[in-house]
């Protein structure tokens, strides 16, 4: 199966390799160099390449690269690779990424080689960046390396700049990545970014992480007019996405919203008969405590209203237990039968967690 590299942070998961279990066949055993894998197990497999220096894997894994092996199938090599490297200076890695003869595939696994390592050990950790950050200011570099790098470059000032930078260039994931990163080291300067790029109303990546930067950012606010104008241009947005070929968009829209653990943002959602029950029940699971503190602290009619429509879309225990007791107490007539007539399922503390930031 091809993985797409495009929209997530690129990390080796080591540990992984080793629950893989059945017999190894290559994907490109048909292949001449290959063909001496074919029918090889994972513990064999890996005692071959542990058996080559660094400088022949890598040029296996270049020779791999050009007859089209994917990234995803060079897991073993990745994982020779880092144990190599353990015995090399940092500067071995750095030169290899830094090769334009090297393959695509080879500069991802040392620059994903190079951030594992830097974590175990501060001698992996690159003085001189120059190199590096021009490869990833580079518009005519490769996009998956380039994604790579966001992730890499170490902290700091300068590193915000190139951030910055690579938001207003036109690859629109690699955009995704970089406000992603900012975001989390520079907030205030991400948002500044993020209200600049929701203004060219272009239904792109970058509207999709700018809408998760705010999201995040007006969910810890105090300021009930900002969270419900926030949450009235996110279902703005929702609404002018018609094609099915942009639900991403609205996916992210319902995310965003759910994620801000606020009433208004969840009501919106529960209402909305575009969104269908799937995306509405996790919503629901996940602000189940948001309905408990609305249902405990003198709710409206609406709000009841609003827990029954959400009760009957996904019943959760606790809230359910609120739910009866808020309706008991308002001396009005409510009819739960919807609700009761199904098997609540048990809250997630999880979610309760994150919304109190633990």
């Amino acid at each position: 199966m091809k993985n797409k590299f495009s929209k997530t942070k690129w990390i080796l998961v080591f540990v992984s390799v080793l629950l893989i279990v059945g017999t190894f066949v290559s994907v490109a055993a048909s292949l001449g160099l290959f063909a001496k894998y074919s029918n090889v197990d994972e513990k064999e497999f890996s005692g071959e390449l542990s058996k080559y220096s660094f400088s022949e894997l890598c040029d296996e894994i270049n020779t791999m690269s050009r007859d089209g092996v994917d990234l995803s199938e060079l897991q073993f090599h990745s994982v020779a690779i880092v144990e190599k490297a353990k015995k090399l200076p940092a500067n071995d890695l750095q030169k290899i990424i830094e090769d334009e003869r090297s393959s695509e595939n080879l500069k991802v696994i040392c620059i994903q080689a190079l951030d594992f390592l830097a974590q175990e050990d501060e001698k992996y950790k690159l003085k001189d960046l120059s190199v590096l950050e021009a490869l990833l200011l580079n518009e005519k570099a490769s996009t998956l390396v380039r994604q790579n790098l966001v992730w890499v470059i170490p902290a700091g000032d300068k590193t915000n700049d190139i951030m910055e930078t690579l938001i207003f260039q036109d690859d629109e994931y690699l955009a995704f990545q970089a406000l992603k990163r900012l975001n989390g080291e520079a907030p205030d300067r991400a948002r500044v970014v993020a209200d600049t790029l929701i203004k060219t109303q272009a239904q792109n990546e970058k509207l999709r992480i700018a809408i998760q930067v705010i999201s995040e950012q007006v969910s810890k606010s105090d300021d009930a007019k900002e969270k419900d104008a926030w949450v009235a241009y996110c279902m703005d947005v929702f609404k002018k996405t018609e094609s099915s070929e942009e639900d991403l968009m609205r996916d992210t829209v319902v995310f965003a919203l759910s994620d801000m653990f606020y009433a208004n943002a969840l009501y919106e959602i529960i209402q909305n008969d575009q969104i269908d029950d799937t995306l509405k029940g996790f919503s629901i699971a996940q602000n189940y405590q948001v309905l408990i503190n609305v249902l405990e602290n003198k709710p409206s009619q609406n709000d009841i209203e609003m827990a029954i429509k959400a009760m009957t879309i996904r019943p959760i225990d606790k809230t359910v237990e609120a739910l009866k007791v808020a309706v008991s107490r308002s001396g009005e007539k409510y009819n739960l039968d919807a609700v009761l007539s199904q098997e609540a399922q048990p809250a997630l503390e999880k979610w309760k967690d994150k919304m109190d930031g633990k």
